[in-house]
């Protein structure tokens, strides 16, 4: 996890934010969990074609790569649109 918050998801915000990165939220789920995931990530782009692009930099293939330093298991990518979001 350390490698993930301090190397991974930095270089993920550097890299995409001039693509239209505007957030990401990292979840460790219970150990318990029943969807059987340890680790998620939601990142927010400004659209959906902001996404896209960002996805087609040719530095995503080998950081999608890097995952192995931190895990065995294959990412599930969902797309999603933000449709509502509570302001706190």
């Amino acid at each position: 996890m350390h490698y993930y918050l301090t190397s991974y998801m930095p270089e993920v915000e550097q890299q995409m934010k001039p693509c239209g990165l505007q957030s990401y939220t990292v979840l460790r789920f219970a150990d318990d969990d029943p969807s059987g995931f340890y680790i998620g990530c939601m990142i927010v782009f400004e659209s959906a074609e902001a996404k896209v692009n960002a996805m087609r930099l040719p530095w995503v293939a080998t950081h999608m790569a890097d995952l192995e330093k931190f895990t065995d298991l294959k990412p599930t990518i969902w797309n999603a649109e933000v449709v509502e979001k509570a302001q706190g």
